[in-house]
């Protein structure tokens, strides 16, 4: 990603996991995430984003910013 770059993110929950899905952000200076998975680049660095779900199980990703 660039800095300024905006992205959706992404998430399939099995029929065991029903809920929703909480989105953090490790790096809130280069990465901002808000609660429906819509991400913003702020700044070049890197960001590791969770995708959490009610029951702690997560997933995550690194991004880096350009």
């Amino acid at each position: 990603m660039k800095v300024g770059d905006t992205f959706k993110l992404k998430t399939k929950l099995s029929k065991k996991s029903a809920g929703s899905v909480k989105y953090i952000s490790k790096n809130k200076r280069v990465i901002k995430v808000n609660k429906d998975g819509n991400i913003k680049a702020l700044r070049k660095g890197k960001a590791e984003i969770i995708a959490r779900t009610y029951n702690r199980k997560e997933a995550k990703i690194t991004i880096t910013v350009k």
